[in-house]
């Protein structure tokens, strides 16, 4: 077999330490913020899963927490009530019907093509499994929690029901907590808070749990522009109609920000003048996939691509503004051929036509999103913006923030979700986004006074 260089980006640890702290206001309050009642709802960013599983540790580090305590500073009422995740056990988001045991449910490879690279999560025994269940029914009370906040939480788990136990849910986390199960689902239970403000983080899970699947035959797909409209506008008319009087939305951010689809080179392929005609003569000196000397595109599956003697789906070369998610076996791609010698499966690359409905989605959704919240005086949490600032890079207390996968300080060792440190900046965008329109002066959170990323 032919040797050929695959180029990688080389990712290393940078700690996170300040001896700085923020400095907030001598006395925060509240201002215009209707406090009486504080209910949340979202998905996978407000709830705060990381490393791919949601935990107890988790949840007490997610922007629900974060902001319930400059709220209670400021002095909102104590309103907050979640349910209890179990100590020790993630819902895994690897499998998101089955615990895991420990702090995580991905699956981290080596890249120096070692066979006997570690993985690191467990998954729990079907009897482990049904003991979960009855512990956290024990622990438990359905029904009264303003904190509705969930993991892959789409417009159609939010009105999801189903209260079964299987791979076929549309919501596999909600029926845990459901005030009825089999007739309340997540927004008839917000309703039933009568919340005063409520802060909401809609539309994200519907675009990236598309995404993170390659946009594959089996993902679920983005709902349009007006669907979504139209379902944020009827969720908000009737929070509204229930007491919401001020409240903040959270805009989307652009998944080259994110850096699961951003990490791994599209065109990594470094060949020599040599290497690139062996090649072009083993495909039969194709037109259709032609190498050149220096870097080249991988070869996957495509919509976009055309028919190649020898397989039966349609395969192009990647460009360099196509992405190779971080899902894939990346000692495949590396070390036995994969995207040179055989495709890369269409569930782990998202093409042009793929990234420009998630980019297209992503504008739709955050216009609608801001429109709504002028219709309704909302208040707006720009993380598209802040996201691309932190692409571009910035600095906190000096110390610097990237989207970077590992080194960047923002992002978990899944790249999908933020560290800690990312959420607590993603809070401080709230608090900026409530201060401004509702003249609060809600203090800032020192992202140094928690972890930075922890690996399993």
């Amino acid at each position: 077999m032919l040797k050929i260089r695959i180029c990688f980006v080389i990712v290393g640890l940078i700690a996170c330490t300040s001896c700085k702290k923020f400095i907030g206001p001598e006395q925060p309050s509240l201002g215009s913020i209707t406090e009486s009642k504080i209910a949340y709802l979202g998905g996978s960013w407000l709830c705060g899963v990381q490393n791919n599983v949601w935990t107890s540790v988790n949840q007490g580090h997610s922007p629900v927490t974060f902001l319930n305590g400059q709220l209670i500073e400021a002095g909102a009422l104590p309103s907050l009530s979640q349910p209890t995740l179990l100590e020790g056990v993630g819902f895994g988001l690897g499998n998101c019907y089955h615990p895991y045991v420990g702090a995580t449910s991905i699956q981290l490879k080596k890249f120096d093509c070692d066979p006997q690279a570690t993985l690191f999560f467990k998954e729990l025994s079907e009897t482990s499994t049904r003991n979960f269940q009855e512990i956290w029914n024990k622990q438990n009370h359905p029904g009264d929690y303003t904190d509705l906040s969930f993991p892959n939480a789409t417009m159609e788990a939010l009105y999801s029901n189903d209260p079964s136990y299987s791979a076929s849910l549309k919501n596999p986390f909600y029926h845990y907590f459901a005030s009825q199960p089999g007739s309340s689902n997540a927004v008839s239970d917000l309703l039933k808070t009568k919340a005063t403000c409520a802060v909401l983080s809609i539309g994200m899970d519907d675009i990236y749990n598309w995404a993170k699947q390659g946009g594959g035959k089996d993902a679920t797909p983005i709902p349009s522009a007006a669907v979504f409209e139209s379902k944020l506008d009827n969720l908000l008319s009737q929070l509204q109609a229930n007491g919401m009087k001020t409240g903040v939305l959270c805009t989307i951010p652009a998944s080259g920000t994110i850096p699961y689809y951003t990490t791994l080179p599209a065109t990594g392929v470094q060949l020599d003048s040599v290497k690139a005609s062996q090649l072009n003569a083993l495909y039969g000196n194709s037109n259709l996939l032609h190498f050149v000397k220096g870097a080249n595109g991988f070869i996957a599956e495509s919509s976009f691509g055309s028919l190649v003697s020898g397989y039966s789906k349609k395969i192009k070369l990647l460009t360099k503004d196509e992405s190779i998610l971080l899902s894939i076996n990346a000692d495949s791609l590396k070390c036995n051929g994969m995207g040179v010698f055989f495709p890369i499966a269409d569930e782990y690359v998202l093409d042009v036509y793929e990234l420009g409905l998630i980019n297209t989605a992503v504008l739709n959704y955050n216009q609608i999103i801001k429109q709504k919240a002028i219709q309704y005086h909302l208040a707006v949490a720009d993380w598209y913006t802040l996201m691309e600032n932190i692409k571009l890079g910035t600095k906190v207390n000096g110390v610097p923030f990237s989207s970077a996968f590992i080194k960047g300080n923002f992002f978990s060792a899944d790249g999908q979700n933020p560290s800690t440190q990312g959420y607590v900046l993603l809070t401080n965008e709230i608090i900026r986004a409530l201060n401004e329109k509702y003249f609060s002066t809600l203090a800032p959170i020192d992202p140094f006074s928690y972890p930075g990323l922890v690996l399993p």
